[in-house]
């Protein structure tokens, strides 16, 4: 069992991620789906990452890449890939996070069950900084019941935004963190988009997520 020292968890990702991720490492702001994707301090990373014997202790698994190594700034995705290439299959049956450790990022289970050996996740790092992509934190005044507000010009008065969001429970490698055990999501209202937890629970005081945003061009 690993430190008792709370952590923020799960994850929400979408379908096209990996397409716009590849897309976004080429460099070119191009069209799809009439998309403008996101421009991140110096580019992005895009891996597969598979859980071994090696690379994992009880229930987390750490990723090993010069994006994410000694990066405490990095902000990371991921989303579970059943079967890479097409074959076999693992399950990972628990809802996922990111952290940061010992100089790298890992992905955790936030039951703390263990993670099975060669479950696989798609995975995107952006450096820290850049303008579409940040880490929003739930607190007292953008939160209520089972949402928090994210505030930020690329989002307000944007219902078409699309939004992904991967739980962080060290934001910069800060020494502790805090659980939001919940399935979530995304919803907008209001002129805001909100991340939120699926169950009806509350959202976590001080839970952390990375956020991206892919603003849709105008027709």
């Amino acid at each position: 069992m690993r430190s008792s020292i709370m952590r923020i968890v799960s994850m929400v990702a979408l379908p096209v991620f990996l397409l716009l991720s590849l897309a976004y490492l080429a460099g070119a702001t191009s069209t799809f789906a009439n998309t403008c994707l996101p421009r991140s301090g110096s580019g992005a990373s895009v891996f597969t990452h598979i859980a071994t014997p090696l690379n994992s202790a009880s229930d987390w698994t750490d990723l090993d890449s010069p994006a994410t190594n000694n990066q405490p700034s990095a902000v990371v995705f991921v989303t579970p890939n059943w079967n890479p290439g097409g074959s076999g299959g693992v399950f990972d049956n628990h809802p996922t996070g990111v952290w940061y450790h010992a100089g790298k990022w890992a992905i955790f289970n936030q039951d703390v069950k263990a993670i099975p050996n060669g479950a696989a996740f798609n995975v995107m790092v952006l450096s820290g900084g850049g303008g579409q992509s940040f880490v929003h934190t739930a607190n007292a005044t953008n939160s209520a019941a089972d949402y928090s507000d994210i505030s930020n010009r690329i989002t307000d008065n944007n219902p078409n935004a699309l939004v992904f969001i991967t739980p962080n429970w060290n934001p910069g490698g800060r020494g502790t963190g805090v659980y939001n055990n919940h399935p979530i999501g995304v919803w907008y209202h209001g002129y805001q988009w909100s991340i939120f937890n699926q169950d009806g629970i509350a959202i976590s005081n001080g839970a952390a997520f990375n956020v991206l945003v892919v603003r849709i061009r105008p027709v």
